[in-house]
């Protein structure tokens, strides 16, 4: 089972070994989670923001410290739903750039309140401020307001 803050090591291998960068993205899946522990509440809708390890005394449920209630209700912490959400946009070459612009890729699709991608690497972003979006099709400059790329 990754760790969920594996979006880091998704996002580096996304461009080196993509086919393993995919299967260490589909082991951070609340649906991974679930398929390999299927007695464990938490880590089904929700989670914590780390599980133990397989060999650990508690696998797959989440840890525990006497200074801190994670034991009492672990699904208290948005990294078991964001940390894939990353993951995946990075697999789609959503990242900024040294110059603070926006790179989009393609091959895949994400759509949110504020920001849709298509397979073919077209979308759109809502943007607040002057933004730049490097795609394939170039770079596109625009916002305030909806940037069609």
């Amino acid at each position: 089972m990754a760790l969920l803050g594996s979006a880091t090591l998704v996002w580096a291998a996304a461009r080196l070994m993509p086919e393993f960068a995919w299967s260490e993205w589909r082991k951070m899946t609340l649906l991974a989670h679930t398929a390999r522990y299927p007695a464990v509440w938490e880590g089904t809708l929700s989670g914590p923001d780390a599980y133990n390890a397989p060999e650990a005394a508690r696998p797959g449920r989440t840890w525990e410290a006497d200074a801190f209630a994670m034991q009492a209700y672990p699904v208290s912490n948005l990294h078991s739903h964001s940390q894939p959400l990353l993951g995946y946009l990075r697999l789609l070459g959503v990242e900024p750039d040294a110059r603070g612009a926006l790179r989009v890729g393609a091959g895949g699709s994400f759509r949110s309140r504020v920001f849709s991608l298509a397979a073919d690497g077209s979308g759109a972003l809502e943007a607040r401020d002057l933004v730049v979006i490097e795609g394939s099709r170039g770079a596109v400059s625009g916002g305030p307001g909806t940037v069609q790329f």
